[in-house]
């Protein structure tokens, strides 16, 4: 079986802040995990990359929560290859082979295209289709912008940008062992963009987060903002 992994560079921190009572009972949550939104705030860094920063509230039953770097194995892998007949990967030079590859986009995008891509140990420089795996990330983000009195999402994948979206750590290390968790995940996501892209734009986050045996949480969104804001403000909440 040939593993594939993304190139992404990684541009985000996560830091799980977690109060568990020790003495209280333990609380009853449902297994499909819960948030609210806290706050969002943004800073400026002294080597080129700016930081946006959101804090969501969290509680869940059996206390499933969190992925390794390491956890790109099935249901966890970022794509999956379109396979040819013979078992090789479709690449975009196949774009105009009906037969093995149909329905092949002609004109390359970073939404269903990837390149260079890693093939077991190996970085091909080649072009992979791939269907993206939205399990691959546990921590959800989409980033609004506000047009004409509309929200519409900014996809990073379209204009060849790391999504916003990525894991936190696992909050357990044992997971035979269950039980309820609840506390503050903080999540850090560095770009050297943001300004450039977003100054004076009223921004919005929608938010969401995944356990590890893919339930998704309520869809919080954030309040609107806008960059400027909350370098003068500090934070919105």
């Amino acid at each position: 079986m040939k593993v594939y992994h993304a190139l992404w560079p990684l541009f985000f921190t996560l830091l799980p802040i977690l109060w568990m009572a020790s003495c209280n009972p333990e609380p009853e949550f449902p297994v499909v995990p819960k948030i609210d939104f806290e706050s969002v705030s943004f800073k400026q860094g002294d080597t080129g990359f700016d930081t946006l920063i959101v804090r969501v509230r969290f509680q869940d039953g059996d206390g499933d929560l969190g992925l390794g770097g390491e956890e790109r194995d099935p249901p966890y892998h970022p794509f999956d290859p379109l396979p040819k007949p013979n078992g090789n990967p479709c690449l975009f030079s196949d774009r105009f082979n009906a037969n093995d590859c149909p329905g092949l986009p002609l004109e390359f995008d970073c939404v269903n295209y990837l390149t260079p891509f890693r093939r077991g140990q190996d970085i091909v420089n080649d072009t992979l289709y791939i269907e993206i795996n939205e399990n691959e990330n546990n921590f959800i983000v989409e980033l609004m912008t506000k047009k004409n009195g509309q929200f519409e999402v900014y996809d990073f994948r379209e204009k060849c940008q790391p999504p916003l979206s990525g894991r936190f750590p696992r909050l357990r290390d044992d997971f035979n062992t269950e039980g309820p968790l609840k506390g503050v995940i903080e999540y850090k996501a560095p770009s050297s963009a943001y300004l450039a892209l977003f100054r004076n734009d009223t921004l919005k986050l929608r938010i969401r987060i995944k356990d590890r045996a893919l339930h998704d949480s309520n869809v919080e969104e954030s309040c609107e903002f806008t960059l400027n804001d909350l370098l003068e403000l500090g934070e919105c909440a």
